[in-house]
């Protein structure tokens, strides 16, 4: 799953990137590729059209309707949105979470 998860977030980041063309996110490194933070591209408002996307994306291809951003994303110690890597895992728990 945590591979799908992966695809579907730089395919989503294919399409931010040719959206956004100045501001373009980096992917060459993978799960370490940040995203918001320390190194990030995305502001707060590029955060949350990027989360929404991502959300479609989960149930277009997943058929997953997840809300990511939410009150234990927040009060998580590592923000889920640091990284590539940080995202795919803190999806992957809230999937494996509803599904328990």
């Amino acid at each position: 799953m945590e591979q799908q998860i992966y695809d579907l977030i730089i395919k989503v980041l294919a399409d931010y990137n040719e959206q956004n063309e100045e501001q373009r996110i980096s992917v060459e490194k993978g799960m370490d590729a940040p995203l918001y933070g320390l190194g990030g591209t995305l502001d707060s408002l590029g955060l949350v059209h990027f989360i929404v996307d991502v959300e479609q994306e989960l149930e277009d291809q997943m058929d997953v309707t997840l809300e990511i951003v939410s009150e234990k994303a927040m009060s998580q110690t590592t923000s889920p949105f640091l990284t590539i890597g940080t995202l795919t895992k803190f999806i992957q728990k809230l999937i494996q979470e509803r599904d328990e």
